[in-house]
C-alpha cells in the first residue's frame, strides 16, 4: 500500500520515534511510504517531506491541507495516518477532500475544550498507546470506542540485549531520560532538587537541545551531568544502574535489563516489578493519567532507588519477557497493516471481487433441486465478459505469493473464482 506518515515536531519525539520504527518494517513489507513532518531527525528509509505543522495560523492551515492533498494524488496515497494533534488536524480535512481514509496513532493527553469535540480529527480510526489513553478519549471527547484500538508503541525487541547486572560500582549511576521543556522539565527538576542529597549517586540528565534557566543551578554540581540530546540512548542505558523515565525509555531500559522508576509527566509510578507492571503499561509508565499532580518526595524515592538495585537477574529478566509480548513489533504491525486495509476498504467501497459458483452443467436439466448451478452457456459468458473487460483470475496462493498487500494496486483487475461444495 502507499501510506502517508504526518508528524508535527520541533524536537525528536516518541512520536517520531514511533512513525520511523513503522515506517520501516512497512517498507521492508514493501509498502510505499512518505513522511511529511517539521523535522525528521531520525534515520529512516521513508521519503520526508518537509511541511511546517506547528505554524498554525488559518493560512498556514489551508496551505498545509493543499499540500497534503498535492502529495496524496500525485503518489497515490492510499492512506495518511497522523501522529500528533496538528497533523491530524490538516490530514483531516486532507483525507476527506481526497475520500480515502485517515489513521491517527494517540500519544498523550488531548486538550479539552469545545472545538476539539466537535472537530475531533481522529480520523476513520485512532490507535492510543495505552488504555488510560483510551479511556480519555471515550470519557472526554466523546470517542466512539468501537473507533480506537489500544496498540503500544512496536519496538523491535531485538535490537535490546538483555545483560545480567554486576553489582560492581561504588557510585551508581542514574540516568533521567526525556525532554527539559514542558510537564518533562517540571518532572525532571523535582527529581534533582531530591536525588543530588544523595551521597554515592552520578546523575545523568539525557535529552533536550538546551538546558532552561532554571536547571542552571544543577550544572556545576560535581554529581550531576548534562548529556543534552544523543543518539546512542541504548549505550547509555546499559551504562546506566538504574533508568528513571516514562514512555518508550522505560521500555528499552527493560528490555535491556535496567531496573526502571517510572514517572512520567501525569504519575509517580516507582519502581516497576513484575508485579506493577500492567500498572506502568496502563498509563505509559507514568505519561498519562487522571491524577491532580504528581508527588516525589525523598522517603519514596530512597525506597525506590533501593528496590531496583536489589532486583535480581530473575526479576530483570521476567520483566523483559512480560515486556516484549506487550510491545513486539513484528506482532503490532501486523495488526496496523490490517487496519490499514479494512479503513482503506470501507472507505473506499473496493476490496478484490469474490465469485461464488457451485455447479456448472450443460442445460436446466441437470440442475438439481437446490438451484445452485450455471449453465455453461452463462459461465461462458462471464467469462468472456471478464476477459473483455482486463480482468486477471487469481488464486489465494497467487495472492500471497504477488503480495496481498497489492491487492489494491489500481493497475491490475483482480478476481477471485471459487466453486462451493465441492463440485469439480
Amino acid at each position: 500500500m502507499n501510506i502517508l506518515m504526518a508528524l508535527s515536531q520541533l524536537e525528536v519525539t516518541g512520536a517520531e520515534v514511533y512513525g520511523v520504527t513503522l515506517a520501516d518494517e512497512l517498507i521492508n513489507r514493501g509498502n510505499k511510504i512518505m513522511i511529511v513532518s517539521d523535522t525528521l531527525t531520525k534515520k529512516c528509509k521513508a521519503e520526508y517531506i518537509k511541511l511546517e505543522f506547528n505554524k498554525r495560523g488559518l493560512g498556514n492551515r489551508i496551505n498545509q491541507v493543499k499540500t497534503l492533498l498535492k502529495i496524496i494524488r500525485e503518489n497515490n496515497i492510499q492512506v495518511v495516518h497522523a501522529h500528533s494533534r496538528a497533523s491530524s488536524w490538516s490530514s483531516a480535512i486532507a483525507c476527506k477532500i481526497a475520500g480515502i481514509p485517515l489513521v491517527t496513532s494517540t500519544h498523550g493527553r488531548q486538550p479539552v475544550h469545545l472545538s476539539r469535540k466537535v472537530f475531533k480529527a481522529f480520523g476513520d480510526l485512532t490507535i492510543p498507546v495505552c488504555e488510560n489513553i483510551q479511556t480519555h478519549l471515550v470519557n472526554d471527547l466523546g470517542v466512539n470506542p468501537n473507533k480506537s484500538v489500544v496498540l503500544r508503541n512496536p519496538i523491535d525487541t531485538s535490537l535490546y540485549s538483555f545483560e545480567a547486572k554486576e553489582d560492581k560500582k561504588e557510585k551508581k549511576i542514574i540516568s533521567i531520560i526525556g525532554r527539559l521543556s514542558g510537564p518533562k522539565g517540571d518532572v525532571a527538576y523535582s527529581l534533582l532538587e531530591v536525588l543530588s542529597a544523595i551521597d554515592n549517586l552520578h546523575i545523568r540528565i539525557i535529552g533536550g537541545k538546551d538546558i532552561p534557566e532554571k536547571f542552571i543551578k544543577f550544572k556545576n554540581l560535581e554529581n550531576i551531568e548534562f548529556l543534552g540530546y544523543v543518539n546512542d540512548v541504548p549505550n547509555k542505558i546499559k551504562e546506566s544502574d538504574i533508568i528513571i523515565g516514562a514512555g518508550r525509555v522505560a521500555v528499552e531500559a527493560i528490555l535491556s535489563g535496567c531496573p526502571v522508576i517510572a514517572v512520567g509527566e501525569a504519575k509517580y509510578i516507582g519502581c516497576i516489578t513484575p508485579n506493577n507492571l500492567s500498572e506502568g503499561l496502563k498509563s505509559n509508565f507514568g505519561d498519562i493519567d487522571f491524577s491532580e499532580q504528581i508527588i516525589i518526595d525523598s522517603k519514596t524515592l530512597t525506597s525506590d532507588i533501593e528496590t531496583a538495585l536489589n532486583l535480581t537477574n530473575e526479576n530483570l529478566l521476567n520483566l523483559r519477557e512480560m515486556t516484549t509480548d506487550e510491545f513486539d513489533l513484528y506482532k503490532i504491525v501486523d495488526k496496523i497493516e490490517k487496519i490499514y486495509s479494512k479503513t482503506y476498504v470501507e472507505k473506499k467501497k473496493y476490496e478484490i471481487p469474490v465469485i461464488m459458483y457451485h455447479r456448472v452443467v450443460n442445460d436446466e436439466s441437470e440442475a438439481g433441486v437446490h438451484g445452485t448451478y450455471i449453465t455453461a452457456k452463462k459461465f461462458d459468458e462471464h467469462m468472456r465478459f471478464l476477459k473483455e473487460n482486463g480482468y486477471e483470475t487469481i488464486t489465494f496462493k497467487e495472492l500471497k505469493k504477488l503480495n496481498w498487500r497489492n491487492r489494491f494496486n489500481r493497475e491490475k483487475k483482480l478476481i477471485m473464482l471459487t466453486f462451493d461444495d465441492g463440485y469439480e
